[in-house]
């Protein structure tokens, strides 16, 4: 129209500058809040016959506030805990001081009111500390069984092999066949686990294998692997690793860390923001697993 480019001010950063990080803060923490609702809702109405539970301690390490009286940032967690449904959805959740079972007590007893009240019944809980949490599960959960988690009780004994061991010998691969039937030898893992006196077959096979090999020199399993396997052995014959089906276990939790670690592990979070962001990926995952 005849206005030559030349005749608009040049663009200026400084005079057109982003938004503040507290002014989208309190954009997005009261639009978050008009969700909330529908959340709690749908979280109502989750259940399961088959529950893992399991705590993360790296999401919640930075929860806190800064004290007025000195500007010091306090920490108020350790950890969260986080109930996961037979299909991989969040169905209760919590921040803790610990791992103790008494602050998740109640955690349990609202579970429980859910699951009557929705005619559902929690048939197994697969959890790390299995036997020292079965007395509180089982005194809330008349007749439900209580199962080691299988990824952990992989895990105890392979933390103690070296970065080199887990690498170049086979032996975790071997270590996780034990707890297989014998026609279920394939990448994953298709059927339940077996009865504890096959487990423990299979256990004697491994030990008589792996005990006695050498890498570098040096014993592949030492004695602090040693002693992993005999503590096992207790859970074992205890039946807390049989009948486990293929998808049960708190590898979904394991998963469920790592998008907390995104989400919300930062230098400092308050509570409230926190909130936010768990509620936001607790929904998504919802989404994903109807």
């Amino acid at each position: 129209l005849g206005v030559s480019s030349l005749s608009f001010p040049e663009f200026s950063q400084g005079t057109f500058p982003y938004p503040h990080e507290i002014l989208l803060r309190e954009v997005f923490m009261p639009y978050s809040s008009l969700f909330h609702h529908t959340f709690h809702t749908d979280m109502a109405v989750r259940t399961s016959s088959w529950i893992s539970c399991d705590h993360t301690f790296k999401s919640a390490a930075n929860i806190g506030f800064v004290r007025k009286s000195d500007g010091k940032w306090i920490k108020l967690f350790k950890c969260i805990f986080c109930v996961m449904g037979i299909d991989g959805s969040v169905i209760h959740w919590r921040f803790t001081r610990g791992e103790s079972c008494e602050e998740v007590r109640d955690l349990f007893v609202e579970l429980r009111r859910k699951f009557n009240s929705r005619k559902t019944s929690c048939q197994v809980i697969v959890i790390d500390n299995c036997c020292k949490w079965k007395g509180m599960l089982t005194g809330i959960f008349p007749n439900v069984q209580v199962k080691l988690d299988l990824f952990h009780a992989l895990q105890r004994f392979q933390r103690t092999l070296s970065s080199d061991v887990r690498l170049r010998s086979g032996i975790c691969r071997a270590y996780g066949l034990v707890f297989r039937s014998a026609d279920d030898l394939g990448e994953k893992r298709l059927k339940a686990t077996p009865d504890p006196d096959t487990i423990l077959r299979n256990l004697e096979s491994f030990e008589k294998k792996w005990l006695a090999k050498k890498l570098n020199g040096k014993f592949i399993v030492n004695a602090e692997g040693k002693n992993a396997i005999q503590h096992l052995k207790v859970h074992i014959n205890r039946g807390c690793l049989s009948g486990i089906p293929a998808h049960v276990s708190t590898s979904g939790n394991e998963r469920l860390h790592r998008r907390l670690n995104y989400a919300i592990r930062t230098n400092r979070i308050s509570v409230e923001m926190v909130l936010i962001r768990c509620r936001r990926l607790f929904s998504l995952l919802m989404q994903i697993n109807k």
